[in-house]
């Protein structure tokens, strides 16, 4: 499994602020993917540019919404299959709630939207 793949990518590639989320219904998937992180980052890259933050998508923390702030690129890998389908919903609702921060940010000059990528195997 490639837990934070795209996140170490865009840490390695100078990306400087990065919030790299998971759900913590799976035992120890929140810890997995906080080693992932130190492991194939330097210790300087992960205490200055990562934050790991478990993310609900049902019930998101008004605080971690809030700490997301301006987005320039929101990428959602392998996060859509049958089995999280209920839950689609609620993933939709954070993405529409992340693009309106966009909006109301004062540190961004055009307020545009997020550039979203997101990967996915039909499965």
């Amino acid at each position: 499994a490639g837990l934070g793949l795209p996140s170490i990518v865009a840490a390695r590639h100078g990306v400087p602020r990065i919030i790299v989320t998971d759900t913590d219904e799976e035992p120890d998937v929140m810890k997995s993917l906080e080693e992932s992180m130190r492991h194939n980052l330097n210790e300087e890259q992960f205490a200055n540019q990562v934050l790991v933050e478990a993310l609900d998508w049902r019930h998101p923390r008004d605080d971690l919404m809030q700490q997301f702030g301006t987005l320039d690129l929101i990428i959602a890998s392998d996060v859509i299959w049958n089995a999280t389908r209920p839950s689609w919903p609620g993933l939709f609702s954070i993405l529409d709630r992340l693009r309106h921060n966009c909006y109301k940010s004062e540190d961004t000059a055009e307020h545009r939207d997020p550039l979203l990528l997101m990967g996915y195997t039909l499965r």
